[in-house]
């Protein structure tokens, strides 16, 4: 009997417009977003230097998306006066990587082309063809949090200079990123030049979450295949879940994949929980991967307390323990009024929970416990390549972390 079927989906009419990198047609609640980023570029697509932008906001919340829809349509509608290069970060992860990938982008080429040559002839390569095309370049650092532990300031410090030692053309950047206080810690002068533009990207509310599943779903799936019900309780689960419109479309096409493969023709609410069953742990997986760098090692010092029996967490155990951590990985150590801020935000992603605790004549602090399983946490953390010198729970092979 064959594993696979191979006649036509019954669901899917277009599977790959459920796809994370499909860009549709429209962006349903993001007209504002879309119009101010429109601004922002608009020299470029006369020739002129854009503005530059950074852009905040937690994941699902459409920023990816936004960007690269603007991106698009500045390509397209410029008349070649700009380029808009979308680079992601979680890839291009070194200042030399991102350049490699902007100066093939405008090439025509590959970034393993530039494989052996130093950071400095692929940069000086990428100003003399800026210069010589006269073109208006926008690079758009998606997951910039990452390219910030590995010499990102330095990037963006060459692309903010550019402008001064170019003959012709232009560049402008786009930063986007999920820590709204990602660049607390930059030079002012690079800081000054990157924040010409702020967008803060909120989450999507539950109506909203509805209206983004119809587009797709009038795209993606056979008429009849789906109805209101199967919406809502997708839009329902994503907006708990912090108004993730990237979890709602990723459980739209599982729950489809699923109905599928039973041969139905129509996606049934049993589908979307044996769906949101199967993401859970991959949700998860997701949700600690894409923290900016301080918010996991601020995770992995509340596991490994955790790990070693303590029932919960204090403020000022927990912060010896972060700074511990984040001065062996090469990071700078927040303060602690950050770093509240932080544990804030892990609880209100669902990753542990937090609470003030009264503690008679000690006064009052926040104590931390447990909501999501420290192990499969742990292991998650360890899967970062900077985080895997914690493996076993050593500082250069001693015993404990803390």
């Amino acid at each position: 009997m064959p594993l696979f079927r191979t006649d036509p989906s019954r669901i899917f009419s277009d599977r790959k417009a459920l796809d994370p990198s499909f860009i549709p047609s429209r962006l349903p609640h993001r007209e504002a977003e879309i119009e101010r980023l429109v601004l922002d570029l608009s020299p470029a697509a006369r020739g002129e230097r854009p503005t530059n932008v950074l852009i905040y906001g937690k994941t699902g919340t459409g920023k990816t998306a936004v960007a690269k829809f603007v991106g698009r349509a500045l390509n397209e509608e410029s008349g070649g006066r700009a380029r808009y290069v979308h680079v992601n970060c979680e890839v291009s992860y070194t200042p030399f990587l991102v350049l490699a990938r902007v100066l093939s982008e405008l090439r025509g080429g590959q970034p393993e082309a530039y494989t052996g040559f130093s950071q400095d002839y692929v940069y000086n390569k990428l100003l003399s063809t800026v210069s010589a095309t006269g073109t208006s370049l926008v690079v758009a650092l998606d997951e910039m949090d990452r390219l910030m532990a590995r010499g990102g300031e330095a990037l963006l410090y060459l692309l903010m200079e550019a402008n001064e030692r170019l003959d012709g053309g232009s560049i402008g950047v786009i930063g986007i990123a999920n820590d709204i206080g990602i660049t607390g810690g930059l030079d002012p002068r690079v800081r000054s030049r990157l924040s010409e533009d702020k967008i803060v990207f909120t989450p999507y509310t539950t109506t909203q979450l509805m209206d983004i599943l119809r587009e797709r779903a009038s795209v993606a799936l056979r008429p009849g295949a789906w109805d209101e019900g199967v919406l809502e309780l997708i839009a329902l689960t994503a907006a708990a879940e912090h108004g993730d419109a990237r979890r709602a479309i990723e459980l739209l096409r599982l729950a489809g994949d699923i109905a599928d493969a039973r041969d139905s023709d129509r996606i049934r609410e049993e589908d979307v929980l044996e769906a949101r069953r199967r993401a859970e742990e991959d949700y998860l997986r997701r949700l600690v991967e894409t923290l900016p760098l301080h918010q996991k090692a601020l995770l992995m010092a509340i596991t490994e307390l955790l790990l070693k029996g303590a029932p919960m967490v204090t403020m000022s155990v927990l912060y010896g323990a972060y700074s511990n951590i984040a001065s062996y990985l090469g990071l700078q150590p927040l303060s602690q009024r950050r770093i509240r801020d932080f544990v804030h935000d892990l609880s209100t992603l669902g990753l542990i929970s937090a609470e003030v605790r009264s503690f008679g004549r000690e006064g009052r602090t926040t104590v931390v416990t447990p909501r999501s399983d420290p192990v499969k946490i742990k292991q998650i953390l360890l899967g970062d390549e900077l985080f895997q010198p914690l493996d076993g729970g050593g500082f250069g092979g001693q015993r404990t972390l803390l």
